[in-house]
């Protein structure tokens, strides 16, 4: 469903852009976000670059699955942040070479979307786990895994009450056909993001097959408590996984590097449940 990144070449080659003088990763200022929006440049600048290359940090593994040779991260959290929109749009305007003024008013469609809150894209999936050296057997998939939810977000010893929005679910007999499911085409923010040239992709005709993926759009009011937060965690809760991904918060200056695991935690409160 998705494929394994390598480093995307940055404005000086080999590192993202510094966060320079913009102190707030979670506030949509006025404009794009200037280093960002030129690494997006730069990055759609190399033919092999996909939108993909300019998610870095803002876009955390948080499960994966052993497909006979390798294991492959096949479910993600994405942070729809500030300067992952102002990349992805930098991006898309040396693709599609903007007129002036084109960027910024992309800009401020999104802005008045999703300034104040915190916004993630989470992607799940359960398929079959394959036979290890047909030493082990085939275990189907369970779909429960990716409906049946709990997400919770926290930061500080706190937790924070979140709204999601189911975008899809499919189901495939050929994991590759998950690509392409265009999260966003999807998102109620959609419209500035999507590139012009990009063909929409059909859905499966019937739902048939052992592999499910399903999308979520999440999404928090910034409270000034959320704020204060240095690091923010979001966890889904599933019958028998807990997946979690980290973010950084108001305090971190740097390119957001943040980590995914899955790992013990104390009993989650608040959030909230999505139970078909």
């Amino acid at each position: 469903m998705l494929i394994l990144l390598s480093t995307p070449i940055g404005l000086d080659q080999d590192r993202p852009p510094s966060l320079g003088p913009f102190p707030d990763p979670i506030s949509f200022p006025a404009r794009p976000i200037e280093a960002d929006f030129r690494f997006g440049v730069q990055t759609a600048k190399r033919k092999t670059a996909s939108l993909l290359s300019i998610a870095l940090g803002d876009r955390q593994p948080i499960g994966s699955w052993y497909d006979g040779t390798l294991p492959r991260d096949v479910e993600t959290v994405v942070w729809i942040s500030p300067r992952l929109v102002s990349r992805w749009l930098g991006f898309l305007s040396r693709r599609e070479l903007w007129e002036d003024g084109e960027a910024e008013r992309r800009w401020e469609s999104i802005r008045s979307r999703l300034e104040g809150k915190l916004t993630f894209l989470v992607e799940l999936a359960a398929f079959k786990k394959l036979s290890l050296l047909e030493l082990t057997p085939e275990v189907p998939a369970d779909p429960l895994e990716i409906r049946r939810l709990k997400f919770v977000l926290t930061g500080n010893n706190q937790t924070f009450p979140v709204r999601v929005e189911p975008l899809g679910e499919w189901q495939v007999r050929d994991r590759k056909k998950l690509q392409d499911f265009k999260w966003y085409r999807h998102v109620p923010f959609a419209q500035p993001l999507i590139p012009e040239f990009e063909a929409e992709p059909s859905p499966p005709l019937f739902p048939m097959g052992d592999f499910f993926g399903a999308w979520y759009v999440v999404d928090a009011f910034a409270t000034p408590e959320l704020q204060r937060c240095p690091t923010l965690t979001l966890t889904i809760l599933s019958p028998t996984k807990e997946r979690q991904a980290t973010f950084p918060g108001k305090t971190k200056l740097d390119p957001p590097q943040g980590e995914a695991a899955r790992r013990p935690i104390g009993p989650a409160k608040g959030g909230a449940i999505i139970d078909p």
